[in-house]
């Protein structure tokens, strides 16, 4: 079995950033290496920048939440539609929880935040929301320590490790 590297502790600047308006995908992969992805519709950052939780809608992302159970690898990508600055995040301890109840705060904070962005490129909110929206009873968590964590913004530096 392949050695477990040390968790990343998130600079307050990649925090700040994924926490906002921002596109959040994530993808994962099942036994037979087949992708599975989903959109994200929120993001929290645990106190001390080492652990990330991302909400999900569960009938939108069942394929990606049954590969992360079973495997607990993930790749997140968080990109601003408005600079096309990207991050991307890697774990192999990510776990499927139940939503809390702070989940919907976080939820509605998130989506405030990026209908925010895209509208500054004239999308309208009701499209963003129907993006965002919760097709069952409640979000779903997948919760991660990020292990290796690039810069993925078109140009030069993409594909570099942040520091």
């Amino acid at each position: 079995m392949p050695s477990r590297a040390a968790a990343l502790t998130l600079a307050a600047e990649h925090q700040a950033f994924i926490q906002g308006g921002v596109s959040i995908t994530a993808g994962s992969v099942n036994a037979e290496h087949l992708p599975s992805m989903a959109r994200a519709i929120g993001c929290a950052v645990n106190a001390d920048g080492r652990q990330v939780r991302l909400l999900f809608c569960p009938v939108r992302a069942g394929g990606l939440l049954a590969d992360i159970a079973a495997g607990g690898r993930v790749a997140v990508t968080f990109s601003q539609p408005t600079s096309n600055r990207t991050l991307q995040l890697k774990g192999r301890d990510a776990r499927v929880e139940a939503g809390s109840a702070e989940d919907e705060a976080l939820r509605e904070r998130y989506a405030r935040a990026f209908v925010a962005d895209l509208a500054k490129l004239h999308f309208p909110e009701a499209l963003v929301r129907v993006l965002l929206q919760v097709l069952a009873p409640a979000p779903v968590a997948v919760v991660f320590q990020p292990e290796a964590a690039y810069s993925q913004t078109p140009g030069p530096g993409a594909g570099a490790a942040l520091p």
